[in-house]
């Protein structure tokens, strides 16, 4: 004793780096064995440890990956620590509202540590959507999910805070999951950046990554987008996809100057 013990989706991926260091390794999410985990360490039963926990991962040991198989049984911070830094995601409650991915883009890590995609229920949301903002005392809340558009029941779950009058923001967004009402429920929240990850302007690249929708469906949604109250974009991209020639880079300059056309500022991408 101590245990060292680490975790974490850049361990989960490889933790082999950290081997010297750290005396076993949580591969996956650790709700499933936290209690047991816990109890053992606490209770000094080192041979539990070793042989009876599954997804604890030490050199020479043949370890599974553990996830939690529905997140309603999983645990969710509602008494937050927040601080008095205005404009930053420490000032906010954080909900996650389901975890996963089921699109896979290829370049993805999270995508590949969190699978299956799974979701909290309506039900459970609001109920740690009321108890989180009473106990960390705020009206600020920010969505973390992967995968946030494709939850089952997002139109209710946007529905819901906008009723509250909750201020709120959400991660990123995929362009083949939005529609017209989804983007006026987000700008109605008060809203003014959507973010967009493209990763490329060339739809034969986003091909290759497994990241597809059409440029004209994009343009469609900025122009709506705009339409909507929304006065800033964030957008990604990424350099170097393989197969990408000179002149996509090149043709990058096309694609931005289209969104400028339909009435954002170049200070506002």
């Amino acid at each position: 004793f101590p245990f060292i013990i680490a975790g974490g989706p850049a361990i989960s991926s490889n933790p082999i780096p950290l081997a010297k260091f750290i005396d076993f390794f949580v591969i996956g999410e650790v709700e499933p064995i936290i209690d047991i985990l816990l109890d053992s360490l606490v209770n000094r039963n080192l041979k539990e440890v070793y042989t009876s926990i599954p997804g604890l991962y030490k050199p020479g040991k043949l370890t599974e990956r553990i996830y939690v198989k529905d997140l309603d049984f999983a645990p969710h911070a509602i008494r937050q620590v927040i601080s008095n830094l205005k404009d930053t995601f420490t000032s906010s409650f954080l909900l996650e509202v389901s975890r996963g991915c089921k699109i896979g883009c290829r370049f993805c890590l999270e995508y590949f540590l969190y699978f299956p995609k799974r979701e909290r229920s309506l039900k459970n949301i609001i109920n740690i959507i009321e108890d989180g903002l009473l106990l960390t005392q705020t009206n600020k809340l920010v969505i973390i999910s992967s995968a946030f558009l494709d939850h089952s029941q997002i139109k209710d779950i946007l529905l819901f805070l906008n009723e509250k009058k909750i201020n709120f923001s959400v991660p990123s967004i995929r362009i083949a999951e939005i529609d017209d009402e989804l983007i006026k429920l987000i700008a109605s929240s008060g809203q003014h950046t959507l973010t967009i990850a493209p990763e490329s302007h060339c739809e034969h690249l986003r091909n290759i990554i497994n990241k597809k929708f059409d440029n004209d469906l994009f343009f469609d949604i900025i122009k709506k987008a705009k339409e909507a109250g929304i006065k800033n974009l964030k957008l990604y991209f990424m350099l170097g996809i393989p197969g990408e020639k000179t002149e996509d880079f090149n043709d990058l300059d096309i694609f931005l100057s289209r969104i400028i056309s339909l009435g954002f500022s170049p200070s506002s991408i």
